[in-house]
């Protein structure tokens, strides 16, 4: 969102809505999907979901003006919740009653999976940048005690069977140039990024 906001010049109520109305989108495009899915079938209303979610998603990435991206973002909306309810519907229906539960918990959770592995791959083509994750595991290994109780930033609140995954930080080079004292450097800070016209490809291995 930092990114778009730069590009489109948006103010803090402009990128909040960016965030917001497409999540009121998949709550509407649940019961529609629902609606539909009665009248023509799951598989039918689950095809034309996906594909909808999939086209709009494309879609976003070429959106001229934010008026544009904003109203195409809520059409991805109405995709992603109408293929979230008739999918999982779909799902249960396949599934014996033994492994619904289950199923469907593996389902919902491959989710936060992708979008995890996601991040790791996109991170680890810009060593120049983030680059991958530093550390997978038990924060010791980090000198960290309590995630609980972190140097900087909010606490985590981490499940007992959550796995943290440790990235490096900005905030790790201020804290040696604070130390260091040099005559001039550039860096950023909380809630306020520093950005150049270089690009992402300049950085890219691959």
């Amino acid at each position: 969102m930092v990114a778009l906001a730069a590009h489109f010049g948006l103010d803090s109520g402009q990128t909040g809505l960016l965030t917001t109305v497409p999540l009121v989108a998949w709550a509407v495009g649940g019961a529609l999907a629902g609606v539909l899915a009665d009248r023509i079938g799951r598989v039918g209303a689950l095809m034309i979901t996906v594909v909808t979610y999939a086209v709009l998603t494309v879609a976003c990435g070429f959106a001229p003006t934010y008026e544009t991206l904003l109203l195409f973002r809520s059409l991805q909306g109405l995709g992603f919740g109408g293929e979230w309810e008739v999918g999982a519907i779909l799902v249960a229906e396949y599934t014996s009653a033994r492994h619904r539960g289950r199923t469907l918990g593996a389902v919902q959770s491959s989710w936060a999976v992708g979008r995890g592995l996601a991040a790791i791959g996109e991170s680890s083509l810009l060593p120049a940048v983030h680059g991958s994750p530093v550390h997978c595991g038990d924060p010791s290994g980090l000198g960290i005690d309590d995630l609980g109780r972190p140097d900087f930033g909010e606490p985590v609140d981490a499940g007992p069977d959550d796995i943290p995954v440790f990235w490096a930080c900005g905030v790790i080079p201020q804290t040696a140039v604070t130390a260091s004292r040099p005559p001039f450097a550039l860096t950023h800070a909380p809630g306020q990024m520093f950005l150049t016209d270089a690009r992402d490809e300049q950085y890219r291995v691959a």
